[in-house]
């Protein structure tokens, strides 16, 4: 909870703004008239007006806020780099081919082959080189980009899916593939096309994807507004409409400063958050949220989509503050950086054989990373 005078207004918190129109603010009280008050205001609320109330929670001013946690100290990786292209990388992919997939923020796609030979794809136009993802499905490689969705026959393009739309993250599922747009969720496939999924939040709120990842059991889904989860399950029975469950990251033990979700990797049974500037969330199966901010304030800020899995935790791209290995603990969530690489700003993270990190930077940079698994 934020801490603020005993009778000062309360101050929605950065990032407070959820799904579905909500508004949710964390302030201090210093008693429950507060409380009490709230609870009259929403009995004479309209059911269609709840969801822009404040729901004030009772703290104490007094206590020191949680303070931010110091990342552990990892041994160095081998590096190694694969190409410098000279513009951000926003995606890189592990081909089934034995190629590296490259996505750039303004410039479409690279292909470079095994034997490091680079060729641009050619045929994206317009918003179509602005690639936010990547992903190998139904034997042709996926490109989302901000003027759809790409499918790549080798370093040529077959055609285009969701043409227009901002496709912003892609998922596979088992044998299914998911694509994550302003639209909400579609399933992907050679021959069926984009089929919408119909996904809503609780409230029947539209979910507006900014991350997709998958466990055995269910999709999370990233917004601007928190996390959502649904089971797999669900996807494909023949329904005309989906639930998901709503995830706020502002209510945990502790909670995040932000419900931004940038990017989303699968650990455990839930999922790891990462977010615009609060650090990383770890999102349980059964609701619980356990935020960690890190003490390196450019370590909070997780690149879009920059997440994946690495061993049995998840490696995630940051702004400035380097590559971050992530995994549970007793305590919620422990993260740790390899030395040397704690100013690298790694905008784009992937895996490949051998559980070889392939990171693309700010700058331009590809990089293939050899790092020992983290020990506890």
């Amino acid at each position: 909870p934020a801490r603020v005078p005993a009778l000062a207004p309360p101050a929605p918190r950065r990032g407070a703004r959820l799904g579905g129109g909500r508004l949710l603010l964390v302030v201090a009280v210093s008693g429950l008239a507060l409380v009490g008050a709230a609870a009259g205001t929403l009995a004479w609320s309209d059911r269609a007006r709840l969801r822009h109330l404040a729901l004030p929670t009772v703290s104490d001013p007094s206590l020191a806020p949680e303070p931010p946690a110091a990342l552990a100290e990892l041994p160095p990786c081998a590096s190694e780099p694969l190409a410098r292209l000279g513009r951000r990388v926003t995606a890189v992919l592990s081909a089934a081919d034995g190629a590296t997939v490259v996505g750039t923020f303004d410039d479409g796609v690279v292909w470079l082959g095994p034997d490091g030979a680079a060729e641009a794809v050619l045929g994206l136009e317009g918003r179509e080189r602005f690639v936010n993802a990547l992903a190998e499905h139904d034997g042709l490689v996926w490109a989302a980009t901000q003027g759809g969705l790409v499918a790549l026959d080798a370093a040529r393009e077959a055609f285009v899916l969701l043409r227009g739309d901002g496709v912003t993250t892609l998922a596979r599922a088992g044998a299914r593939l998911y694509a994550g747009t302003a639209r909400g969720v579609f399933r992907i496939s050679a021959d069926r096309g984009a089929e919408p999924m119909a996904v809503t939040g609780p409230d029947g709120e539209p979910i507006r994807a900014t991350a997709l990842a998958a466990t055995a059991t269910d999709l999370w889904i990233g917004t601007a507004s928190g996390a959502y989860a649904l089971p797999l399950a669900s996807l494909d029975a023949p329904l005309l409409s989906r639930t998901a469950t709503w995830h706020p990251l502002v209510f945990g033990a502790p909670g995040a400063a932000t419900n931004v979700v940038t990017a989303l990797a699968p650990l455990g049974e839930g999922a790891l958050a990462g977010t615009d500037d609060g650090g990383l969330v770890r999102l349980a199966r059964d609701g619980g949220v356990a935020a960690l901010r890190l003490a390196d304030a450019r370590a909070n800020e997780v690149n879009p989509n920059a997440a994946a899995v690495a061993g049995d935790g998840v490696v995630v791209g940051t702004q400035g503050g380097g590559l971050v290995f992530a995994r549970s603990s007793e305590a919620g969530l422990g993260a740790g950086r390899p030395r040397g690489l704690e100013k690298l700003a790694v905008s784009a993270v992937g895996t490949g054989p051998g559980e070889v990190i392939l990171a693309g930077t700010a700058d331009g940079e590809v990089l293939r990373i050899a790092c020992a698994r983290p020990g506890s």
